[in-house]
């Protein structure tokens, strides 16, 4: 008897509780969806940009960035200029990319991508240069990111992917992102309920920004800018490791550079398969086996990631060297970018992303290369000869 009534008791409780929790939920939903504090670019599985956005960012701490830096977007969520109303009659192109090519930090005018407009409007007429890249995103977020394009209004006749060292380190989409295209799977369903419940986003996203946060794929803290910037007089090194080096290589080669292959090459077949014309380009980073020439500090042994900068530059060769490998087999336009940027701390305000000098010569380097192509490829839209840009004119990094 006193069994039954505990199990009843207990009960009673459990459904108490468990109607508290769904109201808590339920009021949880409600006030996210009348109004949600925290930004998100990624609502579910589905990428949803916060449109006609104006940031100002106050920088008190790092002296490679602006004091104070604007950062907008347009109508369709992406840095740069409106869509043009007939696209059709204009030569449009899009860089796509991480925050490498996002340059969120930079300000408005100040992104390779500003450059590289500027540069193309002294050569082509009419033309429209846009930034679609996002802070973290590798060619898995690129691939669903290039179906959203091809439905927008301003489609892009070419399609510029700065692309490698957000997929350090990624496994094969078989599991967690095939189901991205599944019609049917428990996966897609609870995917499907993230994409339209704002407190299962709030959630996902906050695992999300965890684990970025933890393997270093996102800068700063929110929009603060504090710490971004690298010291290298105060960086720690490491000695030179054969054994470790070897180790690393082979780890990347066998387990991971397969399948970032595969998806490289997916993103040149759906781009054609969409009249986009792809362009890839190799990625650049500040470490490897030379003195920067601003401090002084050996660039091989200070530390990255998993190892130290000689290591760690020749696994984003590997990387690289799929990028060159896909261009020629393919038949893909490639700017060796990794082997003309120069690795100098002027440039970077850390291992990896660029001061405004060092994103100018970016989109320097890069019109320098595309220039002839497009020309050749969209004659209808050139209005002058290609410019030889002093700032492009480097040497080859090894």
């Amino acid at each position: 008897m006193r069994l039954t009534r505990w199990l009843v008791s207990a009960l009673q409780y459990a459904g108490l509780a468990s109607l508290g929790l769904v109201l808590a939920l339920a009021g949880g939903e409600l006030m996210l969806r009348v109004y949600n504090p925290f930004e998100s670019r990624v609502k579910g599985y589905a990428i949803e940009l916060p449109v006609n956005q104006r940031y100002v960012i106050k920088n008190f701490d790092d002296d490679k960035l602006d004091s104070t830096i604007i950062h907008t977007t347009n109508s369709l969520g992406f840095r740069g200029p409106e869509p043009p109303p007939t696209p059709s009659s204009v030569l449009t192109v899009m860089t796509i990319g991480g925050s490498t090519t996002e340059c969120f930090y930079l300000s408005d005018g100040h992104t390779w991508t500003d450059v590289l407009g500027r540069d193309l409007g002294r050569t082509f007429r009419p033309v429209w240069v846009e930034n679609a890249g996002l802070d973290g995103q590798s060619t898995f977020g690129h691939l669903v990111l290039l179906d959203s394009i091809v439905h927008m209004r301003a489609k892009p006749k070419v399609a510029i992917f700065l692309i490698g060292v957000n997929d350090i380190g990624h496994d094969a989409p078989t599991a967690e992102d095939t189901t991205l295209y599944r019609r049917y799977s428990v996966r897609r369903f609870a995917r499907r309920l993230a994409e339209h419940s704002e407190l299962l986003a709030l959630g996902v996203n906050a695992y999300r920004s965890i684990e970025a946060r933890r393997s270093g794929l996102v800068q700063g803290l929110g929009w603060s800018v504090k710490n971004l910037q690298v010291d290298l007089h105060r960086s720690e090194h490491e000695p030179m490791r054969s054994a470790e080096r070897t180790m690393l290589l082979a780890e990347n080669r066998a387990r991971y550079i397969p399948a970032y292959e595969a998806r490289v090459r997916e993103l040149v077949q759906r781009s054609r398969a969409n009249g986009i014309e792809p362009i890839l380009v190799t990625q650049p980073l500040l470490i490897g086996p030379i003195t920067d020439d601003v401090t002084g500090v050996d660039l091989a042994t200070v530390r990255w990631g998993k190892g130290n900068g000689a290591e760690m530059w020749d696994v984003m060769e590997l990387y690289n060297d799929v990028v060159r490998r896909v261009g020629e087999e393919d038949r893909v336009f490639v700017v060796d970018l990794a082997r003309q940027m120069p690795k100098s701390s002027r440039y970077f305000y850390d291992y990896v992303h660029y001061t405004n000098a060092g994103a100018e010569r970016v989109g320097d380097i890069i019109y320098g290369d595309i220039c002839a192509f497009l020309s050749a490829q969209y004659p209808m839209y050139r209005t002058s000869a290609c410019t030889a840009l002093r700032s492009s004119a480097v040497a080859e990094v090894k």
